[in-house]
């Protein structure tokens, strides 16, 4: 699941990607929790970084 959500439709925003994958995990009926960390290195900033990353965390609460 996870990497058909990575491979599948492109996407603008990390934020984006993390939560789609988080929704896929949770999507499994033996995920109660998740936590998502999704890098890009050499990402396009105004400011020269060596990555960029976010993290997701979700549960079914």
């Amino acid at each position: 699941r996870v990497a058909a959500v990575v491979g599948g439709e492109p996407v603008h925003l990390l934020e984006t990607l993390a939560q789609r994958v988080a929704d896929a995990c949770l999507g499994e009926p033996l995920v109660d929790s998740v936590e998502v960390t999704v890098h890009k290195p050499g990402a396009p900033m105004p400011v020269t970084f060596a990555d960029v990353a976010v993290t997701v965390v979700r549960d079914r609460g």
